[in-house]
């Protein structure tokens, strides 16, 4: 009976065996198969959709981005345009800044519908009094000589007196068509100031003048 050992020694060693190469089988057979994905092409879809989102997404958040970061340089070029500095670091730099006369004289044209025609921008000075109208030029405009010139027409000299509505309608009509005659990129607007003595004469002076002048200091007379 003892000789009989070695042959289930065999057989043991022989199952082993077996076994063996067919859990290698096995990892060499799963290795090679084709996951579940490969053999569902909607998992693959839905992959290739969200990564798109993802990709959208961060699109927009890059473009985001940009946009501010091309605000902020336009911001920091009109400072540096308008003050010849860098932009304060601090607000009470930034309140120093924006209460000097510079600063009150940026802070007025940035107010305004359209820019500056001159340097010296205040045209005229208008005065309605009880009634009564009257404008002086205060200052000359090259842009509006010049242009005046092609059409004949004769601006008056700075510290000439306009009196009674007809005159003044005149002129406020040669401004209005110095208006015109510029293109789209290139209108501007003076300034006027005004002196009223009644309610009415303040409606009448502003309604009357502000349709060719933006404002630039109001005062009633004194009594």
């Amino acid at each position: 009976m003892a000789k009989q050992a070695p042959l289930k020694t065999d057989l043991v060693i022989s199952m082993t065996l077996a076994e063996t190469f067919l859990l290698l089988l096995f990892v060499v057979w799963y290795s090679v198969t084709p996951s579940a994905a490969e053999n569902r092409p909607e998992i693959w879809k839905a992959l290739a959709e969200e990564r798109q989102q993802k990709i959208q997404q961060l699109q927009k958040q890059v473009a985001e981005q940009d946009r501010k970061v091309a605000e902020l340089d336009a911001k920091i070029k009109w400072w540096r345009e308008n003050f010849n500095a860098d932009p304060p670091q601090s607000l009470a730099g930034l309140v120093e800044v924006l209460s000097s006369p510079q600063g009150k004289a940026v802070l007025f044209d940035v107010g305004r519908g359209y820019p500056r025609c001159e340097d010296e921008n205040i045209l005229v000075h208008a005065s309605v009094v009880r009634g009564a109208m009257s404008m002086e030029l205060l200052s000359r405009s090259p842009h509006l000589v010049e242009w005046s010139a092609t059409l004949d027409v004769a601006v008056p000299a700075p510290s000439t007196v306009l009196n009674g509505w007809d005159a003044v309608h005149s002129f406020l009509s040669t401004v209005d068509g110095f208006y015109a005659s510029r293109q789209s990129g290139s209108r501007c607007r003076f300034d006027y100031r005004l002196t009223y003595d009644t309610k009415e004469d303040y409606y009448d002076g502003r309604e009357t003048f502000e349709r060719s002048f933006y404002p630039a200091g109001i005062s009633r007379v004194r009594q």
